[in-house]
């Protein structure tokens, strides 16, 4: 497989993760480049539904239920369809022209259970959550914490990753004492360290926060000097550094512990059921803690 280009200058940034084995890769898929920092969202599917930072009230709106991927419609149809942002490393990358990753080989064992195929549509993080409440997808696996707000709108699996927020920062920065009050941060749009940590003016106060389609075009941006950090969960926040040691380092402030977990359509409790069941095997199996380790030692 081919080694990981270093997470510099701008070049065609998905492609930095292109260094896995194809592991339990979906049979088919569909990817979308990422597009550069700060640009409008845009997906690999027709224009996205309302943003997931909706209201409540539309956030509650009963769902579609006739258009519930069931158990029974996913085996009719034959395919299970996994929405997920391919620029989230080890949990869901490109390979060169195909999706893997640590996400994509739970999916693909959930597949095998309801005997389907799986295809994974590769898209913009923050409008999976609407893409799952109308059904425009079975499952979102992308690194998704189940937090009140997106509760709302969709049921969540049971959790299969417990990990927290790190800080990516330039060689030479003291992370013990940075302090990112009053600093430039960069943060992937929708995620747990945009929409809490740096814009919760009661957690932190940035000077400026800048969004991006993942974090490793926020990552290029600092060592370009435009961002003073980047916020995003410990692994992705791993990996990225790993390939860039000379230029950024991978520090953990202490942030509170999150979970991910697997979304699904409101009330669609025969999928839920088997979901559940195959995450639970899984973990018992230590097969998760296996799939974390191949796809960390090939970034």
């Amino acid at each position: 497989m081919k080694k990981i280009l270093a997470v510099l200058l701008a070049v065609s940034m998905t492609a930095v993760f292109g260094a896995c084995s194809s592991g339990g890769g979906a049979t088919s898929s569909e990817t979308s480049e990422p597009a550069s920092s700060e640009a409008a969202p845009e997906s690999s599917e027709a224009e996205a539904p309302e943003s997931s930072e909706a209201s409540s009230e539309e956030s509650e709106a009963p769902a579609d239920t006739g258009n519930m991927p069931t158990v029974e419609k996913i085996k009719e149809k034959g395919e299970l369809v996994m929405l997920t942002n391919a620029a989230f490393p080890p949990f869901e990358y490109v390979d060169g022209s195909e999706i893997t990753g640590v996400d994509v080989e739970i999916a693909q064992a959930i597949a095998d259970e309801l005997g389907v195929k799986l295809s994974v549509t590769n898209m913009d993080f923050d409008p999976i959550i609407d893409y799952i409440k109308t059904g425009k997808g079975d499952l979102g696996i992308a690194g998704i914490t189940a937090n009140e707000e997106r509760e709302k709108a969709v049921d969540f699996s049971t959790s299969y990753i417990t990990t927290t927020q790190y800080m990516i920062l330039p060689t030479g920065v003291d992370g013990a004492t940075f302090d990112p009050n009053g600093k430039i941060i960069g943060v992937q749009q929708g995620t747990t360290g945009d929409n809490y940590y740096a814009s919760d003016p009661e957690v932190m106060q940035p000077k400026e926060v800048k969004r991006y389609k993942s974090a490793v075009d926020a990552a290029a941006d600092m060592a370009l000097g435009r961002v003073d950090c980047v916020i995003i969960d410990e692994m992705p926040a791993k990996a990225i550094v790993a390939n860039n040691p000379d230029k950024m380092q991978a520090y953990d402030p202490g942030y509170d512990k999150e979970s991910y977990s697997i979304a699904m359509m409101k009330g669609n409790d025969s999928l839920k059921q088997v979901v559940d069941s195959v995450l639970q095997k899984l973990a018992d199996e230590g097969k998760i803690e296996e799939m974390i380790v191949k796809h960390t030692s090939n970034q």
